[in-house]
């Protein structure tokens, strides 16, 4: 059987944390943008605001999705970074030396 390495750095999770929170941002913002214009300043054909209309509530339900899936996604990788530093510091005080009784 091979040998199995596995590390984990709690501080990755966290940056993937962070990043994710951005991913999260920035999509919820390129959704607003649709928002701001009026009919007439698309164009004189209602088709294409139309159009823009129904893009915009498809974006804004699969946004609602993918935003649930992060947010879980966002709780497992906190719960991730803080097992594993619980863990690494229970290793540690388990490998310190133990003082024994003086004599």
């Amino acid at each position: 059987m091979a040998d199995v390495f596995f590390s984990v750095d709690p501080d990755q999770l966290d940056l993937l944390h962070q990043q994710l929170i951005a991913v999260e941002y920035g999509m919820e913002s390129s959704g607003s943008t649709l928002a701001a214009y009026r009919p007439l300043e698309i164009g004189p054909n209602a088709d294409v605001w139309n159009a823009l209309q129904h893009f915009s509530d498809d974006w804004s339900n699969g946004l609602f999705m993918i935003k649930d899936n992060i947010g879980r996604l966002l709780k497992l990788l906190a719960q991730a970074a803080e097992s594993y530093r619980g863990t690494d510091e229970q290793i540690a005080q388990a490998a310190a030396p133990q003082e024994g009784p003086a004599g």
